[in-house]
Protein backbone atom coordinates (compact mmCIF):
# COMPACT_ATOMS: atom_id res chain seq x y z
CA UNK A 1 0.00 0.00 0.00
CA UNK A 2 1.25 3.19 -0.62
CA UNK A 3 0.93 6.46 1.39
CA UNK A 4 -0.52 9.25 -0.91
CA UNK A 5 -2.45 10.68 1.40
CA UNK A 6 0.07 11.24 3.85
CA UNK A 7 2.80 12.11 2.00
CA UNK A 8 4.40 15.37 0.48
CA UNK A 9 6.43 15.65 -2.13
CA UNK A 10 10.41 16.36 -1.46
CA UNK A 11 9.94 14.21 1.98
CA UNK A 12 11.14 11.46 2.93
CA UNK A 13 8.46 9.20 5.17
CA UNK A 14 9.42 6.40 6.83
CA UNK A 15 10.35 4.75 10.17
CA UNK A 16 6.85 3.78 11.40
CA UNK A 17 5.36 1.91 14.06
CA UNK A 18 1.86 1.35 13.91
CA UNK A 19 -0.51 0.30 16.80
CA UNK A 20 -1.56 -2.94 17.67
CA UNK A 21 -4.84 -2.48 16.25
CA UNK A 22 -3.34 -0.77 12.71
CA UNK A 23 -5.54 2.37 12.84
CA UNK A 24 -2.96 5.02 14.07
CA UNK A 25 0.90 4.76 12.34
CA UNK A 26 3.67 7.27 14.25
CA UNK A 27 6.55 7.98 11.49
CA UNK A 28 9.55 9.83 10.53
CA UNK A 29 9.53 12.50 8.45
CA UNK A 30 12.86 14.14 6.62
CA UNK A 31 12.63 17.43 5.21
CA UNK A 32 15.58 18.93 5.86
CA UNK A 33 15.62 17.80 9.90
CA UNK A 34 13.78 14.53 11.16
CA UNK A 35 10.85 14.59 13.32
CA UNK A 36 7.92 12.58 14.48
CA UNK A 37 4.54 12.70 12.72
CA UNK A 38 1.34 10.55 13.55
CA UNK A 39 -1.44 9.86 11.12
CA UNK A 40 -4.92 7.83 11.72
CA UNK A 41 -7.28 5.68 9.35
CA UNK A 42 -10.60 4.33 10.32
CA UNK A 43 -9.72 0.77 9.07
CA UNK A 44 -7.39 -1.19 8.33
CA UNK A 45 -8.30 -1.17 4.72
CA UNK A 46 -8.45 2.60 4.25
CA UNK A 47 -5.52 5.12 3.61
CA UNK A 48 -3.97 6.81 6.55
CA UNK A 49 -4.80 10.33 6.58
CA UNK A 50 -5.07 13.36 8.78
CA UNK A 51 -1.14 13.47 9.50
CA UNK A 52 -0.02 15.55 12.77
CA UNK A 53 3.53 16.04 13.88
CA UNK A 54 3.42 15.05 17.43
CA UNK A 55 5.22 17.92 19.49
CA UNK A 56 5.92 16.32 22.79
CA UNK A 57 8.07 13.60 21.15
CA UNK A 58 10.07 16.23 18.98
CA UNK A 59 12.85 17.49 21.34
CA UNK A 60 15.70 18.36 18.68
CA UNK A 61 16.14 18.99 15.59
CA UNK A 62 15.91 15.03 14.76
CA UNK A 63 14.07 13.08 16.30
CA UNK A 64 12.58 9.48 14.25
CA UNK A 65 12.37 5.65 14.34
CA UNK A 66 9.27 5.06 16.43
CA UNK A 67 8.44 1.94 18.01
CA UNK A 68 4.96 1.67 19.85
CA UNK A 69 4.54 -0.64 22.78
CA UNK A 70 1.28 -2.52 21.95
CA UNK A 71 -0.56 -1.08 24.47
CA UNK A 72 0.24 1.88 22.87
CA UNK A 73 0.85 3.81 26.11
CA UNK A 74 4.97 3.33 25.58
CA UNK A 75 6.69 4.68 22.58
CA UNK A 76 10.34 4.61 21.89
CA UNK A 77 12.19 6.76 19.58
CA UNK A 78 15.78 8.01 18.37
CA UNK A 79 16.64 11.83 18.88
CA UNK A 80 19.10 14.34 18.62
CA UNK A 81 18.20 16.85 20.86
CA UNK A 82 19.77 20.73 19.86
CA UNK A 83 22.62 21.51 20.75
CA UNK A 84 23.94 17.88 21.62
CA UNK A 85 26.18 15.77 19.28
CA UNK A 86 24.63 12.22 19.96
CA UNK A 87 22.02 9.99 19.03
CA UNK A 88 20.02 9.03 22.11
CA UNK A 89 17.22 6.66 23.05
CA UNK A 90 13.93 7.95 24.33
CA UNK A 91 10.73 6.41 26.01
CA UNK A 92 7.90 8.46 26.45
CA UNK A 93 4.77 7.39 28.28
CA UNK A 94 1.06 8.07 28.46
CA UNK A 95 -1.73 7.37 30.94
CA UNK A 96 -4.58 6.78 28.10
CA UNK A 97 -4.93 6.27 24.24
CA UNK A 98 -6.61 9.88 24.46
CA UNK A 99 -3.52 11.98 26.84
CA UNK A 100 -0.11 13.26 25.22
CA UNK A 101 2.66 11.55 25.72
CA UNK A 102 4.70 13.28 28.60
CA UNK A 103 7.16 11.14 30.44
CA UNK A 104 10.53 11.25 28.41
CA UNK A 105 13.11 9.14 29.74
CA UNK A 106 16.37 8.82 28.10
Amino acid sequence: MTFTSIHQDLVYDGWCGLSSDELTMYYGRYGGTFSLWKATRTSITAQFTNPVVVPELNIGSNTFAPYLMPDSLTIYFTSMPNGQSAWNLYMATRNSLSDPFETLNC
